[in-house]
């Protein structure tokens, strides 16, 4: 890096510090400026990058304790899939007694209330093996509902067929089939 603009990005001091446009700069220290930032900018990991013990949470949590991710159903309320397509995380419970005073359920767990939201699930899977945790996984009802070919033309002969019946169609039409059980003199 040259001089001038070593002297430009570091300053003399924290009031000496002045941006001075690009085209003040000499091309050459311009083009050299832009390289440095290419090399530096990347950034590549080859391992699998677990981050359990930095994270301060007990061993126990985190090597017996299962992750639960899913998708909430939707509020028998909620007409519109606005925001409905969030994944979740949530830890299993454990340790929960009832409290004497009140009947209220009490936990010492502190993860056992604890939700989190993601946009897709490879990020929340991706977030629980970088904690270390054990995470069974949902599939969706619309992953579930994928049909063939073949069951899907079955599908409309059956409904060909069900509207070809007319169940409504008697000989006897118009013709009133009520009678008085009580006074019947037959």
């Amino acid at each position: 890096m040259s001089a001038a603009l070593r002297h430009l990005v570091a300053g003399s001091g924290a009031a000496a510090v002045r941006l001075s446009p690009a085209r003040s700069l000499s091309t050459s220290t311009w083009r050299l400026a832009q390289d440095q930032t290419r090399d530096t900018q990347l950034i590549t990991v080859d391992e699998k990058l677990d981050i359990s013990t930095l994270t301060g949470v007990p061993d126990e949590h985190i090597k017996t304790r299962r992750v639960h991710i899913f998708v909430p159903a939707r509020n028998a309320m909620q007409a519109g899939v606005n925001n409905t397509k969030k994944w979740k995380m949530e830890f299993d419970n454990r340790e929960r007694w009832e409290n004497p005073l009140m009947g209220w359920a009490s936990t010492a767990d502190p993860l056992s209330n604890m939700v989190l939201t993601f946009s897709t699930k490879e990020d929340a899977i991706a977030f629980a093996e970088k904690n270390g945790a054990y995470y069974t996984h949902e599939m969706t009802a619309c992953c579930l509902i994928l049909m063939d070919i073949r069951n899907w033309y079955n599908l409309v002969k059956a409904r060909i067929i069900y509207m070809e019946t007319k169940f409504f169609q008697h000989s006897t039409a118009f013709i009133s089939m009520w009678s008085r059980l009580i006074r019947n003199i037959y």
